[in-house]
C-alpha cells in the first residue's frame, strides 16, 4: 500500500513539472551559426540576423547578450516574445585590421529555464585588402617613406658590414638626399638612384666597420639627412659587437683568461623606499692570461662604476661597486648590470640585483614616556 502511494506521489509530482515546463518560455533558433563567408577588410561592418521562436506559453525576454572579442550587437528584440512569434537578434563585426579566418561567440541570457544561457557563433573569412605604399612604408622622415628607419646589426670587432634601407617617395617631385653628422664608422653613406623618381621606390646603402666604432656590446648611433634642402630627417643604427676570437688556437684557449664572479645574482632583504642598495661584486680571473674588462654597463635605475682595476693578471680580484637608487620605485626590483671581458668562453655576462621594495602608508607612534615605539605600515603594490 506505501509502495502504492509513492509511486502515485512522483506520478503526480511528474504531471506537475511538466504542467508547469509547458506554461514557461522556451527558445528556438533557427540556427546557432551565421556563416558571413568570406568577406573584404576594406569593406567595413558586416551584420547578421539570427531568428529565434517561442515555442513556450509564458512571454520570452531576452535579459542580456555578452559578446566575445571583435564581435558586437548591434539590435535585438527588447520587448516581450509572445507564444509562437518570432525575435532576433543582430550581430556585427568589423572586418578592419583583422584579415583570416574568424570564429566569434555571443551569450544569450533568457528567461527560459530550460536553457538560460545559449551561445551562438558567427564565423567567416575576412579577405585582406591590398596593400598600399603607406603600408608597405609606414613610417615618414623629411619627406621619404621608410619600411623602417632604424637597422640592428651583429658583428664582431673586427667585421665591416653592409645594409640597406628602403625608400619610397611620395610626392610629385624628384627627391636628392644629403646627409649630416656622420659617425666616422658608418660610410659609403648614399640614396639608390640618388634621384629619386616621385612615387618611385630606392635604398640607401651604407656599411658599418666595427674596428673603427672601438666599443663593445650594444652600441647606437643616429644618421641626420635632408631631402632638397627643405626637410629633415634621422635614421637610426645600432649595433651588438662581440669580440674577434677566431684568431685562437686549442693553446690559446687553453691559456685563456677565466672570469669569476662570487654571486652574479645579489638578492636584496626588503628596503623603504628612496634607499640606496649597494652592493660589491667581485671578479676574479681564474685563467692564465691577463683578464681585461672592457666594458660595465648597469641597466636604467642602477650604476656601476668602473671596476678599480681593469686588468686582471692570473689570480687577481677586483670589484664593481653598484647602487640601486629605489626612489619612485615599489613592488619586486630586477636590474642588471652587463659585464664584457676578453673571456672567450664568457666574454659577455650578465649581473644582477633584485629584490623587494616597501613604501610606507603609515606610521602609529607610540608614547616615548613609556619606551613605545613606533609601527611603520608598508604596502609593496
Amino acid at each position: 500500500m506505501k509502495t502504492k502511494i509513492f509511486f502515485l506521489q512522483i506520478l503526480v509530482l511528474t504531471i506537475i513539472s511538466t504542467a508547469i515546463a509547458q506554461n514557461e518560455a522556451k527558445i528556438k533558433f533557427t540556427s546557432l551559426t551565421y556563416d558571413f563567408g568570406n568577406i573584404k577588410e576594406e569593406d567595413g561592418v558586416k551584420e547578421g540576423k539570427f531568428e529565434f521562436t517561442n515555442e513556450g506559453v509564458e512571454d520570452l525576454k531576452i535579459l542580456n547578450i555578452k559578446a566575445s572579442c571583435g564581435c558586437t550587437t548591434s539590435d535585438y528584440t527588447k520587448t516581450p516574445v509572445k507564444k509562437g512569434k518570432k525575435g532576433f537578434i543582430k550581430a556585427s563585426y568589423n572586418p578592419a585590421g583583422r584579415p583570416g579566418p574568424f570564429h566569434k561567440t555571443l551569450s544569450v541570457t533568457t528567461n527560459d529555464p530550460a536553457s538560460p544561457n545559449v551561445t551562438i557563433f558567427i564565423k567567416g573569412y575576412v579577405e585582406p585588402r591590398p596593400k598600399t605604399k603607406d603600408d608597405e612604408y609606414p613610417i615618414t622622415q623629411a619627406q621619404l617613406k621608410f619600411i623602417t628607419n632604424h637597422k640592428s646589426l651583429r658583428l664582431t670587432t673586427k667585421e665591416t658590414k653592409i645594409d640597406t634601407f628602403m625608400v619610397y617617395n611620395p610626392t610629385d617631385k624628384d627627391l636628392e638626399i644629403a646627409f649630416s653628422f656622420v659617425p666616422p664608422h658608418i660610410g659609403s653613406l648614399k640614396m639608390v638612384p640618388e634621384k629619386l623618381k616621385p612615387k618611385a621606390e630606392g635604398f640607401i646603402v651604407f656599411t658599418y666597420d666595427a674596428s673603427k666604432k672601438n666599443e663593445y656590446g650594444y652600441v647606437y648611433d643616429r644618421v641626420s639627412f635632408e631631402t632638397n634642402k627643405e626637410a629633415k630627417g634621422m635614421m637610426y643604427i645600432s649595433a651588438n659587437i662581440d669580440e674577434d676570437f677566431s684568431w685562437m688556437t686549442e693553446i690559446d684557449r687553453l691559456n685563456a683568461p677565466k672570469i669569476h664572479v662570487d654571486n652574479e645574482k645579489f638578492v636584496f632583504e626588503a628596503v623603504e623606499m628612496g634607499q640606496i642598495v649597494n652592493h660589491n661584486f667581485v671578479i676574479t680571473n681564474n685563467g692564465k692570461d691577463p683578464l681585461i674588462i672592457r666594458k660595465v654597463k648597469a641597466s636604467c635605475g642602477c650604476t656601476a662604476t668602473t671596476p678599480e682595476k681593469t686588468t686582471l693578471q692570473a689570480g687577481e680580484s677586483t670589484n664593481i661597486k653598484t647602487a640601486f637608487n629605489t626612489s619612485g620605485r615599489k613592488g619586486n626590483q630586477y636590474k642588471s648590470i652587463n659585464v664584457i671581458t676578453n673571456d672567450p668562453e664568457r666574454s659577455n655576462i650578465t649581473l644582477s640585483v633584485s629584490g623587494m621594495v616597501l613604501e610606507k602608508v603609515d606610521e602609529i607612534k607610540g608614547d616615548a614616556s613609556k619606551g613605545e615605539g613606533s609601527i611603520k605600515i608598508y604596502q609593496s603594490n
